[in-house]
């Protein structure tokens, strides 16, 4: 048939890792279909297994939400400091750097040429030179 050989079929062997996936896929029931018990009695005992798993993963679940919640609330506060201080430092970091473009581009702005032709303003009330104008107090 030129191109296309016959795909050798195998016999799959159950390992733990597969039982894992088997047990989760029941467990979720999601079911994909790609691992199944074929006799009569391996179905019987699927059901049964199912029928207690499912539950118990349900309870297993609400427990991990409650002590989620619980911990995250109690965290909540801790957070709230900590982003807080986060902020400040942010904010201290960002005027410490604008200060320094600032004088950056005072510097760059009175050698690109003769004339000083610059609109420079500050929180501080720093004297803003406007050309030929003189120097005007900023407030």
């Amino acid at each position: 048939m030129g191109f296309i050989s016959p795909i050798k079929t195998q016999k799959k062997q159950w390992n733990f890792f597969g039982g894992l996936y088997y047990a989760g896929t029941l467990y979720t029931t999601i079911g994909y279909g790609d691992i199944a018990a074929k006799t009569t009695a391996g179905r019987v005992m699927t059901i049964f297994y199912s029928l207690l798993g499912v539950p118990l993963l349900i309870i297993a679940l609400e427990g991990f939400g409650n002590a989620l919640i619980f911990y995250s609330l109690l965290g909540v506060p801790l957070l709230i400091i900590a982003l807080e201080g986060f902020g400040n430092a942010l904010f201290r970091g960002m005027q410490y750097v604008w200060s320094k473009y600032v004088k950056f581009l005072s510097k760059s702005v009175r050698h690109a040429s003769t004339r000083k032709i610059s609109v420079i303003t500050s929180k501080t009330g720093d004297q803003v030179n406007f050309g030929g104008c003189g120097y005007i107090k900023y407030v």
